[in-house]
């Protein structure tokens, strides 16, 4: 599929500050309206989130013009991952571990009980995607981190869409443990660890800057991802709007005057139709209104 060209003018940027907080599948992330432009309003909020830290950020209003779907505004947020700094953990290192296979395909879906909360709710369905070993190590307190990436791909039976999750390492993870505290513990109480990266029988250390690098670079492709599927489902839900009307057009009687809507004409003049059109207009139009539903977009669109 082609993609579709675009040009984005910046109307406005504002200077300010991001929350952040550490995330086991991306290393870390910017909390839901995270971004403000004075400092002490990011500390206010990032009092109440475990582990929350405020870095420098840059917020632009962006304006994107595109041939197929005209002109939106959107806001898009940079944040100043190099300003990530571990205070008060100098002595914890990252080292390698050797993954068990197939320990790192996707994990079950977490079970919620009926009385869940909505920051459960939105911390399992954040955790989609996760891998059985990146769970195990969090469900046993250990600090990790597994490159990852997203693609999609479409089923050959039934058509539809999947999206999943992809080890950049197949086959290694990264954890942040004290020396003090030993390695034996994570290799005979996590399963899917098979043992330590290590040189000279010594587990090898890998520094805050190389992981940083890291969770960067896989923070970046992961909203290049989210970009790219809202674009492609932007441009289906555009063209299929246009072959619905198109189509809407051709069961509706001739006579629709220029300042009349074509959706306007169709409810004005459905009882007056065949039953048969009556139907199949019927149809149409409730098409036209779930249009809005990622999912009935799947068939029309290109996995990214």
């Amino acid at each position: 599929m082609q993609t579709t060209q675009e040009t984005i003018s910046i109307l406005d940027t504002i200077v300010g500050h991001a929350v952040v907080v550490p995330d086991s599948l991306s290393g870390w992330r910017m909390v839901d309206d995270g971004f403000t432009a004075d400092q002490s309003l990011a500390a206010i909020r990032a009092a109440g989130i475990e582990n929350a830290r405020i870095l420098p950020a840059v917020q632009e209003k962006q304006e994107v013009c595109r041939v197929t779907t005209g002109t939106r505004t959107r806001f898009a947020v940079a944040v100043d991952w190099n300003a990530l700094a571990l205070a008060g953990r100098s002595d914890e290192n990252w080292y390698a571990v050797r993954v068990a296979p197939g320990a790192q395909r996707t994990a079950r879906p977490l079970a919620l009980p009926a009385d869940a909360t909505d920051r459960e709710k939105a911390d399992a369905d954040r955790r989609k995607g996760e891998s059985i070993i990146e769970r195990q190590l969090r469900q046993k307190g250990i600090d990790l981190y597994m490159p990852a990436f997203w693609e999609e791909i479409r089923a050959h039976r039934g058509h539809k869409m999947r999206a999943r999750r992809l080890p950049l390492f197949p086959g290694y993870a990264f954890i942040r443990r004290a020396p003090r505290n030993g390695f034996k513990p994570v290799k005979d109480e996590v399963e899917g660890v098979i043992d330590f990266v290590s040189v000279k029988r010594r587990p090898m250390i890998f520094s805050e800057d190389d992981i940083r690098f890291l969770m960067i670079q896989m923070f970046e492709r992961e909203q290049a991802f989210r970009i790219q599927k809202a674009l492609r489902l932007e441009e289906a839900r555009f063209k299929r709007k246009q072959t619905l009307n198109a189509e809407l057009g051709r069961h509706l009687p001739r006579g629709r005057g220029r300042t009349v809507s074509l959706r306007a004409y169709a409810d004005a003049c459905i009882n007056s139709l065949p039953a048969s059109s009556r139907k199949r207009v019927l149809g149409i139009m409730s098409a036209l209104d779930g249009l809005d539903q990622e999912y009935g977009l799947e068939d029309f669109r290109d996995p990214v």
